[in-house]
């Protein structure tokens, strides 16, 4: 179920931006397995990081789930 997912979250991504996903804010499990799946292999930054938003160049989020770079 993990890549299905982290490859629905690749294609959202890659409609919008043309560079890697650096970073993914979520809940531990959901975030973490995303991170996991994902071809960049982004850092888990917690379960909410209003910095990291507000520092990201470029970000999305997807459910209950944020990912984005610096």
């Amino acid at each position: 179920m993990g890549k299905e997912i982290a490859a629905k979250v690749q294609q959202k991504w890659d409609q919008e931006f043309d560079k890697k996903i650096e970073f993914v804010i979520g809940d531990e499990w959901k975030a973490g397995n995303l991170s996991y799946h994902l071809e960049s292999r982004p850092k888990w930054e917690g379960f909410t990081n209003d910095k990291a938003l507000k520092n990201s160049s470029q970000f999305i989020c997807v459910d209950d789930v944020c990912l984005g770079r610096y």
